[in-house]
């Protein structure tokens, strides 16, 4: 994982899971509801790093909820006991 900055100033994180993919997730502040991005980007043949249509934008509440269901299925992929 590696922080990214944007021209925006919001800092994003960058998971690389693929040669061509990665996971970019960001918070995007809206008075009164903020949104936590999590979205696919891949490479087109210029280089250039372009969102898919995959992904979520969740309220934080949901996205807490979501990383916690998600690592608990990683722990249980990877044969971990609570």
């Amino acid at each position: 994982m590696r922080a990214m900055a944007t021209n925006a100033g919001t800092q994003r994180l960058v998971f690389p899971p693929g040669a061509s993919e990665r996971v970019e997730v960001w918070m995007e502040p809206s008075p009164g509801h903020p949104v936590v991005h999590a979205r696919v980007h891949s490479q087109d043949d210029d280089g250039a790093w372009r969102p898919t249509e995959k992904g979520l934008s969740l309220s934080p509440e949901v996205a807490f909820e979501v990383a916690r269901a998600m690592l608990s299925k990683a722990r249980e992929a990877r044969g971990e006991t609570a």
